[in-house]
């Protein structure tokens, strides 16, 4: 969060600027957990929701959801990820699970290949792990 203050327009709540790109309105004492994203990430945050602000396309693995991070959300909004736009020796994937990472929510969009068509590059790769679980995927 970049800037917390009380604003008269939120009804008793404070307004939280989030990345650079966006204001949210939440309860005073309640953390604001979005974050918008206008390219490929690697999203660290545990308990945070990341949200597309735009088709995103990426020569590589397009979104990392870093190893241990927990109950993330990534939401497309309704976008496009391309991922694999560029040939790689290596696999790699629209959205690449860490070891451990869990509780992971991907939905409201597409993952494609684009035309690097490296093999052994699914859209969703989950690292396996002893904790990995509870992961949703909804279009």
């Amino acid at each position: 969060m970049i800037a917390v203050s009380r604003a008269a327009g939120c009804g008793g709540l404070r307004w939280a600027r989030v990345a650079v790109l966006a204001l949210a309105c939440a309860p005073l004492g309640e953390a604001v957990a979005e974050v918008l994203l206008t390219g490929p990430a690697t999203l660290n945050q545990s308990g945070e929701t990341y949200v597309l602000a735009a088709d995103v396309t990426a020569d590589e693995t397009a979104f990392t959801v870093a190893p241990g991070t927990t109950d993330v959300v990534l939401d497309l909004a309704g976008h496009t990820v391309v991922y694999n736009a560029a040939p790689s020796a290596v696999p790699v994937y629209g959205v690449y699970l860490g070891v451990f990472a869990s509780r992971v929510t991907v939905r409201n969009g597409t993952i494609l290949q684009g035309a690097g068509g490296s093999a052994r590059s699914p859209a969703v790769f989950i690292y396996g792990g002893t904790a990995t679980g509870g992961h949703d995927l909804h279009h």
